[in-house]
């Protein structure tokens, strides 16, 4: 009976530590199911802006009610170059809603980053992670490769 008891107490200290331990916002996050399923980016270096254009889709099971889309210029190295966001709100499941995000280039951006995050929480500017679903970066428009001046 003491063995039945003790094992019962050590069994409740468990699931009790188990049950109160933080969440990660990955676990169960409603944001794991929002996919970009399409989108492409201008980066103007004259003027200093990237647009983004995207489209997500909720392939969850219930309503997102509202999430920030946050897209982060990143310099060939990876530095981030400038960061915008937008609030989409209201997503039904299976529901696809396009966005767009301009965003001020601190220096040389050369791709763009997306992430969803709950509205007002603190960007991860040093290393954004990608949305599960998002294609690698390509630019919208290829740019011509330049030509070295020929030799005299």
């Amino acid at each position: 009976m003491r063995l039945a008891v003790s094992l019962l107490a050590a069994l409740v200290a468990v699931t009790g530590l188990v049950a109160c331990r933080p969440r990660s916002p990955e676990a169960g996050s409603p944001y794991d199911n929002l996919q970009i399923t399409r989108y492409r980016y201008v980066i103007d270096d004259h003027q200093g802006i990237g647009r983004v254009f995207a489209e997500v889709q909720n392939s969850g099971k219930s309503d997102v009610r509202e999430v920030e889309a946050r897209a982060f210029l990143r310099s060939r190295g990876g530095e981030i170059r400038g960061e915008n966001a937008t609030v989409l709100r209201n997503l039904k499941p299976g529901e696809r809603r396009a966005f767009s995000v301009e965003i001020a280039a601190h220096g040389k951006a050369t791709d763009v980053v997306i992430q969803f995050q709950p509205v007002g929480a603190k960007p991860e500017p040093q290393a954004p992670p990608t949305v599960p679903g998002t294609p690698s970066p390509q630019p919208a428009q290829p740019q011509a490769p330049q030509s070295s001046p020929s030799p005299k």
